[in-house]
């Protein structure tokens, strides 16, 4: 699992007032315009959605799902996402595919990595690498 979220670029203008604490005394009627997504706008989690769906379709060749857009498939590498705000779930046909796309995604963004999932939007995953299933409560 990867975590990441204002690193979205914004291709349109905001503007914010000047923060508390922060004013120009010369201009204080001024305000800021945003280059990047910052935590407390209302559009945080589109500019965010919209950039990672940029880089994974036309930098990392993934498909999204036409039901279900926050799922996006590499079908070349196996590679699956499951997107849920600023979590992706990462699954994969092996640790090297994984590892692999880690990589990649690493050249367009800083990421968090959060290891191995143990549950995901309220379900407990229970690895069994013996019988090569998971076990899903």
């Amino acid at each position: 699992m990867i975590s990441a979220f204002t690193q979205g670029n914004i291709d349109y203008f905001i503007y914010i007032t000047q923060p508390e604490g922060h004013i120009n005394s010369k201009y204080p009627d001024y305000v800021l315009k945003l280059n990047k997504a910052l935590y407390g706008l209302k559009q945080l989690a589109r500019i965010w959605y919209d950039t990672l769906k940029e880089v994974l379709i036309n930098k990392l060749k993934f498909e999204s799902l036409l039901a279900e857009g926050s799922i996006f498939i590499n079908r070349s590498t196996g590679i699956i996402l499951c997107v849920y705000v600023d979590d992706i779930a990462i699954i994969g046909p092996n640790q090297e595919a994984i590892n692999s796309f880690i990589n990649s995604i690493k050249s367009y963004f800083k990421i968090k990595e959060l290891g191995l999932i143990k549950d995901y939007l309220g379900v407990e995953i229970d690895y069994r690498p013996k019988d090569g299933y998971l076990k899903l409560y």
